[in-house]
């Protein structure tokens, strides 16, 4: 398997043209997204197919931006992150590109995305304590951006994979 970028590139892209997948496809990405770990030999085997023909798709897939990185997904308390929460960040105006470089650089910041609705943006964020959190919104409040905090109490759907299905 090719080591590719992460998943959070600092390139903007544009969102890539649905792939067609076949059966064989959706299978590997499912099989990938429930443990990456596995071995090309043993999704093979798994499929039923040849460890060329797996590494073959899993090669394609990545060249399609399918498959944009393999990983770990790790808990957040368990590393000392005791605080999550999401910011709603209100219109910006011409602050934008200036949010997103902060974003991308900030390491508490997990997530950003331009939104619609009440927000223009929302970030993930994780910190270890509420008073990092209050020093991260003050950095925000000190760049001129309005926002409001969410801080999450408990997450009933914390990792879902995505459905695959036939295109």
């Amino acid at each position: 398997m090719k080591n590719n970028e992460p998943a959070t590139s600092n390139k903007r892209k544009s969102t890539p043209a649905p792939t067609r997948l076949d059966q064989l496809d959706l299978q590997l990405v499912d099989a990938l997204q429930r443990d990456a770990r596995l071995s090309i030999r043993e999704l093979g085997r798994r499929l039923g197919v040849s460890a060329p023909t797996v590494s073959d798709r899993l090669s394609r897939l990545e060249d399609a931006g399918v498959i944009r990185s393999y990983g770990a997904v790790v808990s957040l308390s368990a590393l000392g992150y005791g605080v999550v929460a999401f910011v709603g960040v209100f219109d910006t105006g011409e602050k934008f590109s200036a949010l997103d470089t902060w974003a991308k650089e900030h390491p508490a910041v997990l997530e950003c995305h331009h939104v619609t609705g009440r927000f223009a943006a929302l970030m993930k964020i994780a910190v270890p304590t509420i008073e990092e959190l209050n020093s991260l919104v003050m950095e925000l409040v000190d760049m001129g951006v309005q926002c409001d905090t969410s801080i999450v109490l408990s997450s009933p759907v914390p990792d879902k994979m995505v459905t695959v299905q036939p295109s």
